[in-house]
């Protein structure tokens, strides 16, 4: 491969065709572009059969950032726990991570399943299709959450589902991808609560409220003496 794949899909399905926007991530942006590419599928993320995504924020300011996903054109939105649940076309989506001033991040559910074990999260991440989403040429970083679940420590969870996703990409490909904490091609999220657990692709690319920032710099002058 001559060089790194674009980062993710969305789209919107029709019966015969799944057309999906492919985010590449931009050197200037920790968000990402869209382009849009049409391809065909099987199998599909939670997110591409729902168009539901969850966009995390703080609590004192969760009122805005339903206010604002409202006039940024979001649909069906719904508060929650330290988030709002929401559905967005493309359009949409690309409008709430590039011009929202509330907004952490905007998670992209891949799929939601009962988990009490670490053995039955690798097992259920494992077979997810992460090729649909980057290649092993890409870089990726996952972080992960864990509450009220017999899953206890958080750390230990996000490398049991690098491990899962690592070894997808060796059986599928015959290498893998890197981990880079701190810039990545491809954030994952891990959220475990009440035994539930839900793997989501970080649409933001980073937190929003770095948009721009240091985005280049420059030789510090020379002071005259």
């Amino acid at each position: 491969m001559e060089g790194k794949r674009p980062i993710g899909h969305f789209g919107l399905q029709s019966k015969y065709l799944s057309s999906y926007i492919k985010l590449k991530k931009q050197e200037s942006e920790p968000g990402y572009h869209l382009a849009l590419s049409s391809m065909t599928g099987n199998i599909m993320f939670d997110y591409q059969r729902t168009n539901r995504f969850f966009a995390q924020v703080s609590e004192e300011m969760q009122v805005l950032g339903v206010e604002e996903l409202t006039g940024l054109k979001a649909r069906n939105i719904r508060p929650a726990y330290r988030g709002i649940y929401f559905e967005a076309d493309k359009a949409a989506l690309y409008r709430i991570n590039y011009t929202s001033r509330y907004l952490t991040r905007v998670l992209a559910p891949l799929l939601t399943f009962n988990c009490h074990t670490t053995e039955y999260l690798y097992k259920k991440a494992k077979g997810l299709n992460w090729g649909e989403l980057f290649s092993a040429d890409n870089s990726f970083a996952i972080f992960a959450t864990v509450t009220h679940s017999q899953i206890t420590h958080s750390r230990y969870t996000a490398l049991c589902l690098k491990d899962a996703m690592v070894d997808h990409f060796r059986e599928s490909y015959g290498k893998r991808p890197q981990i880079d904490r701190m810039n990545p091609d491809a954030w994952i999220n891990l959220h475990i609560a009440y035994n539930r657990a839900t793997i989501s692709l970080d649409t933001s690319g980073g937190s929003l409220h770095r948009r721009g920032y240091k985005q280049a710099t420059v030789e510090a002058p020379m002071r005259k003496q």
